[in-house]
């Protein structure tokens, strides 16, 4: 186990859903990996940014250890594992991803979204 991976988490693949009775198609996940170790931290906001003012997004930093994980952007991460962990039972959105430089080796890197939902659907 890589030193500092301390969460385990799902991530969920979107895809869309055939369309309902009125037409419009809902966006589901599918969990393509479970159990994966990975380490989330959250980036701080510019100073600037926060002296004008302006609502700024929550972005985080995740770092995760198997190289066998195809990971792509618009997948959602999902926090499973430690109970008592602040994160625990969130999910974020990759919003980019970082190819490591010795692929098969190396830690991939992605950058996330806090994803505040309003409902229990999306």
């Amino acid at each position: 186990m890589t030193q500092g991976l301390n969460l385990k988490a799902t991530l969920w693949r979107m895809n869309t859903a055939t369309d309902d009775s009125s037409g419009g198609a809902m966006i589901t996940g599918t969990p393509v990996y479970s159990n994966l170790l990975v380490a989330i931290s959250a980036k701080r906001p510019t100073q600037q940014s926060l002296e004008q003012g302006l609502e700024v997004e929550a972005i985080y930093d995740l770092t995760a250890r198997q190289c066998n994980v195809a990971i792509y952007e618009r997948d959602e991460v999902e926090v499973t594992c430690p109970p008592n962990h602040p994160y625990y039972g969130l999910r974020f959105r990759i919003i980019g991803v970082q190819v490591p430089r010795r692929y098969r080796e190396g830690a991939q890197h992605c950058t996330l979204s806090r994803i505040r939902q309003s409902r229990r659907q999306q």
